[in-house]
């Protein structure tokens, strides 16, 4: 469970002593309660640098206590970015990270939005930088959050973003000089990235799994006829595997909630359910996939640094569309029939080994401009 209120977020008042410290480095990140945005702080503190720098983490709500166990242990400290005081005091003197995730987008608080612009100011007054990094940019339609994040760009070094999608959202809301294309952080080599990339080279056992890692919300689905005549295929095709549904946000509200639906729906009731709070079992999921069906970008990212063999779900994600390009990896959608389905599923199995490596290499190189 999460708990109502953080305990451990600092509050800058009670605890100058860290405020007076010689260097820090503020994250600003999305929910580290997702799995996938967890994996790309981790990325960003391993990238830091300086072992002396004091890293902060801007929180928007409640973080799992196994979530935020293994951040306190790396000398994370938690600021609550719905506590303008605090947040605003931390700023002065701070140097601030933005990214990796999709962090430019529609759904934000107007407020929280505005507090992050004010901290950004005080950080440049005193002589702090902005660096962003991997970030996503969906289309920006609303007016007010439109115009405020022209201005929080404007006030970072330079803007880097992680596809060709956030490229063009990006053009609309600052100089497209400003902006450089580089890949989602979760490319750059790291420890956590050379654990997959080192289970790309070994067979899961015959005990391995299919997993299912979905998203379902009010925008996003993963259901219907076709995803059950999928499942179906895929028990043809893996009759001793065992169906684990993973959560990659633990949030009673997001992937568990998909997982009951799922299980109800998808002539899956006796597939395990997965919603681990720590990195490292979620990674060993993936080092013993037989094969990944998802609509989760992260998911799809560990898979292809894995090795594993991936089936997209589509619903018009721009940030998966663009992967699955750039990858040649098969994807279904609803409308889509059962002769379909299987041709679909038989190309996930066959794809081409040495493409996608090309692929990869590609994106590896491109996410090292995360780091400037």
């Amino acid at each position: 469970m999460l708990e109502a209120r953080d305990a451990h977020v600092v509050e800058p008042i009670a605890n100058f002593w860290w405020i007076m410290k010689k260097k820090k480095m503020i994250f600003i990140c999305e929910n580290p309660n997702n799995i996938g945005d967890l994996f790309l702080l981790l990325q960003n503190l391993e990238f830091t640098g300086d072992k002396d720098i004091l890293a902060l983490l801007r929180t928007y709500g409640a973080i799992a206590p196994h979530i935020r166990k293994p951040l306190e242990d790396r000398g994370v400290k938690l600021v609550d970015g719905r506590n303008a005081l605090s947040f605003l005091v931390a700023c002065w003197g701070s140097d601030v990270v933005i990214g990796g995730g999709q962090m430019i987008r529609d759904n934000v608080s107007l407020r929280g939005l505005a507090i992050l612009f004010v901290g950004l100011v005080l950080t440049r007054l005193s002589g702090g930088n902005v660096k962003t990094r991997g970030m996503g940019v969906s289309p920006i339609r609303k007016k007010l959050l439109k115009m405020l994040w022209k201005k929080v760009l404007q006030l970072c070094d330079k803007v880097v973003v992680r596809d060709i999608a956030s490229v063009a959202n990006g053009s609309r809301l600052v100089a497209r000089p400003k902006i450089e294309l580089a890949a989602d952080m979760a490319f750059l080599p790291s420890k956590q990235n050379k654990r997959l990339r080192n289970a790309a080279d070994a067979r899961p056992t015959q005990s391995g799994c299919v997993i299912i890692a979905p998203c379902i919300d009010e925008e996003r689905e993963m259901g219907g006829t076709a995803f059950n005549d999928l499942v179906a295929a895929l028990k043809q095709v893996f009759p001793s595997s065992k169906f684990v549904i993973l959560c990659h946000d633990i949030r009673e509200e997001m992937d568990k909630r998909a997982a009951r639906i799922i299980k109800s729906q998808s002539g899956l009731g006796d597939a395990q359910v997965a919603a681990p709070h720590d990195l490292d079992t979620v990674l060993s999921y993936y080092e013993q996939a037989h094969f990944v069906v998802t609509n989760r970008l992260h998911s799809a990212i560990f898979s292809l640094l894995s090795g594993r063999p991936l089936l997209v779900w589509a619903d018009n994600s721009e940030k998966l569309n663009g992967v699955c390009a750039e990858f040649y990896i098969p994807s279904l959608k609803n409308d889509d029939t059962a002769e379909k389905i299987k041709e679909t599923l038989a190309a996930s199995l066959s794809f081409n080994r040495n493409q996608r490596d090309a692929a990869l290499r590609n994106k590896v190189e491109l996410s090292r401009k995360n780091i400037y």
